[in-house]
């Protein structure tokens, strides 16, 4: 790849990261063992307390349990292939 088309990439991986960190609710993406990878702004900030996150289990960090939460709509996404939402007790 050139110089050139690093630096592009660069901004825009840049610019996501951004965009990410402004959004004004709680975001993680998570793995497919519920291991976080990447949170905003926002749960940093909420959950200073229980940094770092990244590489731990959603349901340990958010809800200080020792098992996946019964109601997790990640589970439920992974399940079935379907998009899920829940509100989640905090």
């Amino acid at each position: 790849m050139t110089e050139k088309k690093e630096q592009d990439n660069d901004t825009k991986d840049r610019l996501l990261l951004d965009v990410f960190d402004s959004i004004t609710e709680g975001l993680s993406i998570l793995d497919l063992n519920l291991n976080i990878v990447l949170v905003n702004a926002w749960i940093k900030k909420r959950y200073a307390d229980r940094l770092p996150v990244i590489g731990r289990k959603c349901y340990e960090v958010y809800q200080r349990r020792e098992t996946p939460c019964p109601w997790c709509p990640a589970r439920k996404t992974l399940e079935t292939g379907q998009s899920s939402c829940e509100t989640v007790p905090y």
